[in-house]
């Protein structure tokens, strides 16, 4: 058995006959090698000219800037919006501690269940069912950052509150049952508030209108210096008719 020569040439393994074979093989083991080498080199060159290749970088450049995108891609950052008028904030706040608050005929109060949620690792069902979520620490919340723009869009958080409720709720459940209450407590207090404020508002209304001593006694004033003024004016007017009249009696005397 011939032994064998080992070469590694370019991470390939070469096989090659020991050097006392006949000259023919070496010159055929050769002319093989050489011939790898040069597939080799070809391959070399041509990976070479395709990583150069301008098109390529653009691409990979491309797929960068995707990646980058890609990344950056999430939750838009929170839109900050104008703040509301104070008088309206006011009076959602006063609205919801309302409802907040509220007890029933044995004292107890019926919005506990309502303040906050349970996590969705406690209940994963809930939040499975109920799309939209919402409670009363959220609702204070969306008021502070002025999400809500009127009494109207608070009314529709209330709502959809009691119906996540009453939709995960059996009905006739104790907080199936609050849910009810509540949403009537709170059409009550936005009634009262509205109201009040209507009334408010008459009132200062009223008040603008009303009698002020001072401004009174300034307009006495100037309607008495007003006719002061004409008074004078008709005297000095009187004064000249009678001088003028004078004039001219004292000419028709001298003329006769």
């Amino acid at each position: 058995m011939k032994r064998l020569s080992a070469c590694c040439y370019a991470g390939v393994l070469i096989l090659s006959p020991p050097a006392d074979t006949r000259s023919g093989d070496c010159s055929q083991t050769q002319a093989v090698q050489n011939e790898l080498c040069e597939d080799m080199e070809e391959e070399n060159s041509i990976k070479k000219r395709k990583a150069d290749h301008p098109g390529n970088q653009d691409s990979q450049t491309g797929q960068e800037t995707v990646e980058k995108v890609k990344k950056k891609r999430g939750r838009p950052p929170a839109e900050k919006l104008p703040p509301n008028p104070p008088k309206l904030t006011r009076q959602m706040n006063t609205i919801v501690d309302m409802v907040v608050n509220y007890k029933d005929m044995v004292g107890r109060q019926i919005s506990k269940g309502f303040v906050q949620l349970p996590s969705r690792k406690e209940v994963p069902e809930y939040y499975e069912l109920i799309r939209k979520p919402v409670d009363f620490r959220r609702i204070r919340e969306r008021v502070r950052n002025h999400k809500y723009r009127s009494i109207a869009d608070l009314e529709k958080d209330i709502r959809l509150m009691c119906h996540n409720a009453q939709t995960f709720n059996l009905e006739g459940s104790q907080i199936f049952e609050d849910s009810v209450v509540l949403q009537s407590v709170f059409e009550s207090a936005r009634q009262r508030i509205v109201e009040t404020s209507d009334e408010h508002s008459d009132e200062v209304e009223v008040k603008t209108e009303a009698t002020n001593p001072a401004l009174d006694s300034t307009l006495e004033r100037n309607k008495s210096s007003s006719a002061n003024a004409d008074t004078k004016t008709m005297n000095i007017y009187r004064e000249k008719r009678e001088s003028t009249d004078e004039r001219k009696n004292n000419k028709g005397i001298k003329e006769q």
